[in-house]
């Protein structure tokens, strides 16, 4: 069964080390860079994964901080598999350093296999 997943990552605002009040980002700051790069290293690899369908990633054009995943597995057991990957742990493994909130949902397509609402 198609499992699909959305991730919504929300990176704060840092002053010297420390969290500004967990505020997310309204304006592109440095860190903006390096969360860019650490998102984008996650894409090549994660598409080489057995089962991945796609692994979109996206970026708010409202507000710079919030970053999405947006992915679809041929299985549980392959997004399973994905989640616990190296370069998956290792992302999350330094994640707290800029993250200030992840937004997690598995979801289910309401269509028949086979269907699509893609146009093209």
């Amino acid at each position: 069964m198609l499992v699909s997943s959305v991730r919504k990552y929300v990176f704060c605002e840092w002053d010297g080390g420390q969290q500004r009040h967990g505020k997310p980002l309204l304006g592109a700051k440095p860190v903006s860079a390096t969360v860019g790069r650490r998102m984008m290293a996650l894409v090549a690899p994660t598409l080489a994964k057995p089962g991945c369908i796609n692994y979109d990633l996206h970026r708010s054009n409202a507000d710079p901080a919030v970053w999405l995943f947006y992915e679809n597995w041929r299985s549980q057991a392959d997004l399973n598999a994905h989640m616990q990957s190296r370069h998956f742990k290792e992302f999350f493994s330094r994640a707290d350093e800029v993250m200030a909130s992840v937004d997690a949902h598995q979801l289910t397509m309401i269509l028949a296999p086979g269907q699509s609402y893609r146009r093209c």
